[in-house]
């Protein structure tokens, strides 16, 4: 993060939201993916940095809220950079990075009738020619 760009944005904060999600677990079974503990402690030390960086760049009364989605190390890693700062709850924004609530496949958002889109898809196929024929 850039101090010069950064520093004058979070000075002036009195909330800040944060959405955090954290890189799916490794499976020995995913092809080309050997290497995702690799990426999830690569991850977690870019977090913690970057979440030092903002507690201590951020005002002393700014509140901070967070969604991580109630995940286990996501959650650790914002209580130990940010103690005693932080709140946890749903964020609007998370719900939909994490396809809750209407976003959820279940809540029809992701639904993939979008209905008609053309005049044959209103009418059997056989129909057409007998209502747009010369």
């Amino acid at each position: 993060m850039n101090p010069t760009i950064c520093d004058t944005l979070l000075d002036n904060l009195s909330i800040l939201g944060i959405v955090i999600e954290q890189p799916e677990p490794a499976h020995p079974y995913r092809v080309g993916r050997d290497n995702m503990n690799d990426e999830k402690e690569e991850w977690r030390a870019w977090l913690t940095t970057t979440l030092e960086y903002i507690n201590q760049a951020i005002p002393n009364d700014a509140k901070v809220v967070v969604d991580t989605n109630k995940m286990t190390d996501a959650t650790e890693i914002v209580e130990r950079a940010m103690s005693g700062r932080w709140n946890f709850q749903d964020l609007r924004d998370g719900d939909r990075i994490f396809e809750r609530a209407e976003y959820s496949y279940t809540g029809g958002y992701w639904d993939d009738d979008h209905g008609p889109t053309s005049c044959r898809d209103i009418i059997d196929d056989c129909d057409y020619d007998y209502y747009y024929s010369d």
